[in-house]
């Protein structure tokens, strides 16, 4: 009884301890970053079975470019999980380097959920949500989950987006509805991965932020301080949100949140 009890009081005091230690968020911007993210997306997403092994322990793609963006989470120095935020712009100002990992499999349901903008004299530019990665050692952590998501919205009012997608797996899709994602296309092959995805559109303006976990788009602001300061690519600390009574949070607590894809 006694060990249970000291081994009680030392798994409270580690779980305190990592509690207290801030969150902090970082655009990727040296070749150090990108290295960090890339060992989180290949520890996330081979601990998820999606990656076969790789003696180099990194996973990248043609998107980690310029014109896209990827942000990383630290706690302690340690980097602890990790997403990019692609943009498709309009048709006319379309690239070659301007283009979301979805499009590949979802091309037809893509432009023609980005027609309907047009018709409503909306902006057809659109991001993606893609590898968001966390370490297998937070997988459980609500808090930096918050934080992921929070700062990915930061992004989305960057780029100007109306329309984001994610092309997720089907275990995580409930997470996504609840943020007000809907479903436009059925599971397929994901390129380079041993999974199956099912794409996911959400108006950007009618986002929804569940209890605890994430911002509403309209609580964010580009004349916020910590914008100007994460777009420069300096180190922001990301404060715990205050929890909203229209959601509680043990209900949140039994969607699982992403760990990968």
């Amino acid at each position: 009884m006694l060990e249970h009890s000291l081994l009680q009081q030392a798994e409270c005091l580690g779980r305190s301890r990592r509690k207290s230690v801030p969150v902090v968020a970082k655009l990727a911007t040296s070749a150090l970053d990108f290295q960090n993210a890339w060992r989180l997306r290949y520890e996330a997403y081979a601990s998820a079975g999606y990656l076969h092994h790789s003696d180099k322990r990194i996973y990248l793609d043609k998107y980690d470019n310029e014109t896209n963006r990827t942000l990383l989470l630290y706690r302690g120095g340690t980097p602890i999980a990790s997403a990019r935020v692609c943009i498709l712009l309009e048709p006319s100002a379309r690239t070659p380097e301007c283009a979301i990992p979805a499009y590949e499999i979802f091309q037809e349901e893509i432009d023609q959920h980005l027609a309907l903008l047009q018709e409503d004299g909306r902006p057809e530019r659109s991001i993606e949500v893609t590898r968001l990665s966390r370490s297998p050692q937070f997988g459980s952590d609500l808090a930096v989950t918050q934080a992921l998501f929070r700062m990915i919205g930061y992004l989305i009012i960057h780029f100007n987006a109306s329309v984001m997608f994610a092309a997720v797996s089907a275990n995580h899709i409930p997470f996504y509805r609840r943020m007000g994602f809907k479903l436009i296309g059925p599971p397929r092959s994901y390129p380079d991965l041993a999974v199956q995805t099912a794409l996911m559109g959400c108006d950007c303006h009618g986002h929804r932020p569940i209890n605890g976990l994430l911002s509403s788009l309209g609580s964010l602001s580009k004349r916020d301080p910590i914008y100007r300061r994460f777009m420069e690519g300096q180190e922001v600390e990301v404060t715990p949100e205050p929890q909203r009574q229209s959601v509680s949070f043990t209900a949140v607590e039994t969607i699982p949140t992403p760990k990968a894809v």
